[in-house]
């Protein structure tokens, strides 16, 4: 059983985002990978007429409510300067999920942007593994204090 979850760079709402162009070269992760863009699905199918199969996989649409399922204690982790998790997208899915009484907790990262988390060094970004990741790993491991100190 799970007891904790830490999310961090989450994808919350698939279906609103392939609406904006996810999918689509707009998305700067297609030119970075040197991919050609392509849908979750594949081609055939797409967010406008295949809603049901975007909203199914994303959580910002499938939150259980508490009496019927009881999700684990939840903490967000963002960078205050994220453009592709976004605070609001963040705040947004913790909004819905406290409106169906689950716990959740928040840290916004000031002055970050994302990808503070991954190892080594990302130029494009401008966040380094070594200088950005122990203030968010410290608050990780206070949350999970937390929570287990509450069984």
């Amino acid at each position: 059983k799970v007891q904790a979850a830490i999310l961090s760079y989450g994808s919350f709402d698939i279906y609103k985002a392939s609406l904006e162009g996810f999918e689509t070269f707009k998305n700067p992760f297609w030119f970075l990978s040197r991919s050609k863009a392509r849908g979750i699905f594949g081609n055939q199918y797409n967010s406008e007429k295949h809603a049901n199969m975007y909203k199914a996989l994303s959580p910002i649409y499938n939150i259980p409510k508490r009496e019927n399922r009881i999700l684990p204690p939840q903490l967000f982790i963002v960078g205050s300067k994220d453009n592709l998790t976004t605070p609001t997208s963040v705040k947004q899915y913790i909004k819905k999920l406290r409106s169906l009484n689950h716990k959740t907790e928040y840290w916004e990262y000031e002055g970050k942007n994302h990808a503070f988390l991954d190892s080594g060094s990302n130029f494009f970004l401008g966040s380094n593994f070594e200088e950005d990741a122990p203030q968010a790993i410290d608050m990780m491991i206070e949350f999970l204090d937390r929570v287990f100190e509450e069984e």
